[in-house]
């Protein structure tokens, strides 16, 4: 599948692994994303800046939209247990739909990121999704590349997803950017 991408998508998609480390996160998501298409140069990153959303303002929504669950205290699992909650079943269940250590604290989650030296940061499911849906809006169009303009449409698509949430914190409307963008690249 990646061999349908661009340089450009590629370079997205590396430096949306950048931003998540940089940000002390344990997964890239579609937040990682959107920062990714915006350090590219064509009609994505300009359909952003025209919503007057940048890297700088991105960066500022990511902590406020909480893209990162973690717990902030010790919780005591035998206490718990006595009102019907399993500790372990629930770290389970967010590692299942976050990946790995994403109960971690970001102190943590950056100490373990640096001993990575530049290891890979999973994909989120919904980073992948939006891989996926990345694919499907290229073969939709007809276009036998994946740009970052793909990337972002993919990332789009559903409106669950953090890059859509981030938008919206950003004082931009997901579904006005989308059609800017397709607009564009109609043009």
């Amino acid at each position: 599948m990646f061999e349908r991408f661009t340089r450009g998508a590629r370079d997205a998609i590396v430096r949306a692994q950048v931003e998540a480390r940089s940000l002390g996160h344990v997964r890239i998501g579609t937040e990682h994303l959107l920062l990714g298409v915006l350090a590219s140069v064509g009609p994505a990153a300009s359909a952003l800046e025209e919503a007057g959303v940048s890297v700088a303002v991105v960066r500022d929504v990511i902590p406020v939209v909480g893209t990162k669950i973690r717990f902030t205290g010790d919780p005591d699992p035998e206490a718990l247990a006595t009102i019907g909650i399993d500790l372990q079943e629930i770290r389970r269940s967010v590692e299942e739909a976050f990946g790995p250590g994403a109960l971690e604290s970001t102190k943590a989650a950056r100490t373990r990121s640096a001993g990575q030296g530049g290891r890979h940061i999973p994909f989120s499911a919904h980073a992948k999704e939006a891989l996926e849906y990345a694919v499907r809006e290229a073969l939709a169009l007809n276009h036998r590349h994946i740009g970052p303009e793909h990337i972002l449409l993919g990332a789009l698509r559903n409106s669950e997803a953090a890059a859509s949430a981030v938008l919206r914190g950003a004082g931009a409307d997901p579904a006005a950017v989308r059609r800017a963008l397709l607009a564009s690249m109609a043009a």
